[in-house]
């Protein structure tokens, strides 16, 4: 990659130091050595945590990050009853506590675009994380 390719990728990290040929580990650059994320230096092969994610500064000097706590949702049908009564409890107290309208005027608010659209998805998962909160 040239310096000007290399200067138009659009990264979620800053490039230290660029030599032409040459990888990160043949390159001397002093204490400034591996990945910034969030204004903050990890050394190459570091792992830090940032959220739910378990993150890691790779030797190409970029920041690589999986989610370590992923929720599972159950299908309505699959839930024992207990689950089920545990659901219909805190549904009601969002119910009773006027929090579910501000889901449901949500909802309807954004109803064109997370509906039908490429966006309905990520939209939906999106929301449903808030109403879990």
């Amino acid at each position: 990659m040239s310096l000007f390719e290399c200067g138009g990728m659009r990264l979620d990290h800053e490039v230290i130091r660029f030599s032409p040929g040459k990888s990160c580990d043949q390159v001397d650059c002093g204490d400034k050595c591996g990945c910034v994320y969030n204004d903050k230096l990890y050394k190459f092969g570091e792992t830090f945590e940032e959220g739910c994610q378990q993150c890691t500064c790779t030797p190409a000097g970029s920041v690589d990050c999986v989610c370590q706590n992923l929720g599972k949702r159950k299908e309505i049908r699959d839930l024992t009853q207990k689950e089920r009564k545990d659901y219909a409890t805190a549904v009601r107290k969002l119910y009773e506590s006027g929090q579910w309208d501000f889901y449901v005027n949500l909802h309807s608010e954004y109803f064109p675009h997370a509906n039908g659209g490429p966006a309905s998805l990520p939209w939906h998962r999106y929301f449903l994380k808030l109403v879990e909160r």
